[in-house]
């Protein structure tokens, strides 16, 4: 990058790796310092000269003492969704939370795989083209019961980078502490030939998932639907996650399971920016229990009623259901938040949200923040 002539350095990213419990301080082993430190040397040593992404990766003890412009890998002995080991989440742009099991170490294998993948695309929309694993002669589609299958090439579609997902079952040794494979550039570009495709060699060619791995792309956005290609005993297999592409990116598909039979796809929906306070404790309790906004949200997208309409007509119903509601659990709606808003979202708006909250997908909106609680209302200024 340059200016006037000269050389300017791009800033590397910074990255603190984090209990996110008070109680887990001292506790985490092996000692969350030791495993900074080597996945510091694994992105200096490994992962920027094949991305040509940096980063400064740093132990703290506790989230507080997190300064400014540092993206979070908060480490939590709390069940993530799904049982999964981790997850990204938007702080700002950036972070991700680790479950952190006793006994062992496979959170330094999660905690490297978050980081890797934040510093080569922080905000998780990096795509990439290439044909689709859905035509690949020997994959075979995971078909919900109800569901007819695919029959259509998909031809050329666009990929999320995602540099740890396609080889996730794959990880190795720095100093002792296990960390997580990651793909090369060239896994991503079919016309690479007899090229190295991940720091392990795990993966043979571009687009070859490894056992445990999988990859997710999006065909004719945004329209044309989310899918996911899953490798596992050496078959691959693939299927529809998300019926649109509206918002197509990392944080909209995280935490999300797949579709499995007996289910119907749903619509992808992008996750709310969020600052750093309060954002992993929200994340964990949204993801963690019933939202308690979902019945305002059935009752929005239900056609057989009348509710819709009658908040259309009359915005203030629904504000007052919101607030109803944000006063029960103890939140209080900042004061003359709808002031200059005079409707509603359309209905098939809601009916996204609700097709999100049946999925059981994570719906990442705070509503006790302003911008939040106006997309939930989904107001608008005529």
């Amino acid at each position: 990058m340059t200016h006037e002539g000269e050389h300017i350095a791009m800033e590397p990213m910074r990255i603190a790796i984090v209990p996110y419990e008070a109680a887990l301080v001292g506790q985490i082993q092996p000692d969350i310092v030791t495993v900074a430190n080597a996945i510091q040397r694994q992105v200096s040593e490994h992962f920027t000269p094949v991305w040509g992404a940096s980063a400064i990766v740093s132990a703290f003890p506790t989230v507080a003492a997190v300064p400014e412009g540092y993206s979070t890998v908060a480490i939590t002995t709390q069940q993530l969704p799904l049982g999964r080991g981790g997850f990204h989440y938007p702080d700002g742009g950036a972070g991700a939370i680790v479950h952190y099991s006793p006994g062992s170490d496979r959170w330094t294998v999660d905690a490297s795989h978050e980081t890797l993948e934040m510093i080569a695309d922080p905000l998780g929309v990096r795509y990439v083209f290439g044909p689709s694993l859905a035509d690949d002669p020997d994959a075979v589609e995971d078909i919900p019961d109800g569901v007819g299958a695919s029959r259509t090439p998909q031809g050329i579609v666009e990929y999320l980078v995602e540099t740890c997902d396609p080889v996730e079952g794959n990880d190795y040794l720095i100093d002792g502490i296990r960390v997580s494979d990651f793909v090369f550039p060239a896994f991503y570009d079919a016309s690479f030939v007899n090229q190295r495709y991940s720091f392990t060699y795990a993966a043979k060619r571009p687009f070859d998932l490894t056992d445990g791995g999988y990859i997710s792309w999006s065909v004719n956005r945004p329209t044309g639907g989310v899918f996911q290609a899953f490798k596992t005993r050496g078959v691959l297999t693939w299927q529809k996650v998300a019926e649109k592409s509206p918002t197509f990116s990392r944080q909209a598909l995280d935490g999300a399971r797949p579709v499995r039979r007996g289910e119907q796809p749903r619509t992808a929906l992008g996750a709310g920016r969020q600052t750093r306070t309060g954002a992993i404790g929200g994340q964990l309790a949204r993801r963690g229990g019933p939202d308690p906004y979902r019945e305002i949200i059935e009752r929005l997208a239900d056609p057989k009623q009348n509710f819709w309409k009658e908040c259309y007509d009359d915005p203030q119903i629904l504000l007052d259901e919101l607030r109803n509601v944000a006063q029960t659990h103890g939140t209080d709606l900042p004061p003359n938040l709808y002031e200059k808003q005079t409707r509603i979202a359309d209905q098939p708006e809601y009916q996204t949200l609700k097709a999100i909250y049946d999925r059981g997908a994570p719906i990442n909106y705070d509503f006790s923040h302003p911008d939040d609680a106006l997309a939930l209302a989904g107001m608008f200024s005529r």
